[in-house]
């Protein structure tokens, strides 16, 4: 009689992470982001018949002055730059959902652009919290000219989960 397989260990950690990180973008489509709707992006334009184009001058500056008057300045605590923050995933759902019970119609900057994390060098599986920790290097943030969000001292960009 044939049995359905075994998973190891860190197979069942991995199918996990693929199922936390797909839950996740799909949270963060309530996240509120506003101006990702701007057909410039990334130095250029595509219009509504799908034709690129140099982006416009005069749409960036709009673009970068209405981030940021929308983006906050991140908490004092986040500011200073870290070779390695770490986000709990486990948290973010808590965060998500306090906002959503409060109706804010917006995450919070620190919970959009995770703490300021600059890139995920490890993804770290505590199965007796029942959490998956990203960590990597992160510090606060700002809109840059381009009107991208970046680390305040090292222009890297931040990572900002998308759907």
């Amino acid at each position: 009689m044939l049995g359905s397989p075994r998973l190891s260990t860190r197979t069942r950690a991995s199918l996990l992470i693929l199922g936390l990180v797909i839950a996740l973008g799909n949270i963060f489509l309530w996240a509120g982001q506003p101006f990702l709707r701007n057909p410039t992006v990334g130095g250029i334009s595509i219009d509504a018949d799908g034709v690129l184009r140099q982006a416009d001058p005069a749409n960036t500056k709009l673009l970068t002055n209405a981030l940021r008057k929308d983006i906050q300045k991140a908490p004092q605590a986040l500011m200073a730059p870290i070779g390695m923050r770490m986000v709990s995933l486990r948290g973010l759902q808590s965060a998500i959902l306090a906002a959503q019970e409060k109706n804010l119609g917006q995450l919070p900057e620190e919970v959009r652009f995770l703490a300021g994390l600059q890139r995920i060098q490890y993804i770290l599986v505590y199965p007796e919290q029942n959490d998956i920790v990203l960590a990597g290097p992160g510090e606060g943030w700002r809109v840059d000219d381009k009107a991208y969000v970046v680390g305040i001292t090292t222009g890297r960009p931040v990572v900002i989960p998308t759907t």
